[in-house]
């Protein structure tokens, strides 16, 4: 079932591809089923004077000659009218069909993939100021431990929070046109300069486990043992030396 539909969408497409192009190559049915034939397109005959490159590079030139001549429009009209009629012009009417929806559609969309992608520009600015903040805070962190999805995630909600504030903040203060480009920028950081300190609270955190389990390690391979009294007091005492 699944091959039938997806040879069903195939041929769809080429015949909307074909429509398109046919579409592209006349303005209206009644160009298709004009009587006037194309001229023929007569090539010279290659003389033969014993050069073989000049011999190859005249035939070169007919065909490339031949190829520009020989448009998609001139194969057509050289179709006996019948065939134009009952397959072309059909062919014409969907592709002008989906040339037309496609601006429509393109039309309809513009505003909103303009929008996607301001705010695709903001998030990666956000995300590239939020990794320089955090290798300021912590020079020696490699990027794999910034850039995840985790952060990734963070930042893409802190510019969808920033990009709505600035759609709807001219609805409500109509001065902010005024100050939009500072406005956005003063959101930007604060919402980067948020999640770069959470991100180094975490950090920080990280660090100072780390460097417990670190000493405990060492503790362990010196010899300290570490003890529990009943009473819940702890203490530490050396490995007697053998």
């Amino acid at each position: 079932m699944d091959k039938k539909k997806a040879a069903a969408a195939t041929m769809a497409g080429m015949i909307a591809a074909s429509g398109a192009a046919i579409d592209g190559a006349f303005d209206s049915p009644s160009d298709i089923l004009r009587n006037d034939q194309p001229e023929p397109v007569v090539q010279p005959a290659a003389i033969d004077d014993g050069s073989t490159d000049t011999g190859d590079q005249d035939q070169e030139k007919s065909k490339k000659s031949g190829a520009k001549q020989g448009t998609l429009q001139e194969k057509i009209l050289e179709l006996p009218l019948a065939v134009r009629v009952i397959f072309v012009v059909p062919l014409w009417a969907i592709g002008h069909v989906a040339v037309m929806g496609g601006e429509l559609l393109f039309t309809a969309l513009s505003p909103l993939l303009d929008g996607f992608l301001s705010f695709l520009t903001l998030a990666l600015i956000m995300f590239i100021v939020f990794v320089l903040g955090v290798k300021l805070m912590f020079p020696d962190i490699p990027l794999r431990r910034i850039i995840n999805r985790h952060t990734i995630k963070g930042v893409l909600i802190a510019a969808a929070v920033v990009f709505a504030a600035d759609f709807v903040l001219p609805l409500a203060w109509p001065e902010y046109t005024r100050w939009k480009f500072v406005g956005l920028g003063a959101m930007s950081l604060l919402a980067v300069g948020g999640l770069a300190l959470r991100f180094g609270h975490k950090e920080e955190k990280r660090r100072a486990r780390e460097a417990e389990a670190e000493i405990a390690r060492r503790e362990a391979e010196e010899g300290e043992l570490l003890y529990v009294s009943s009473m819940g007091q702890s203490f530490t005492m050396k490995r007697p030396k053998k």
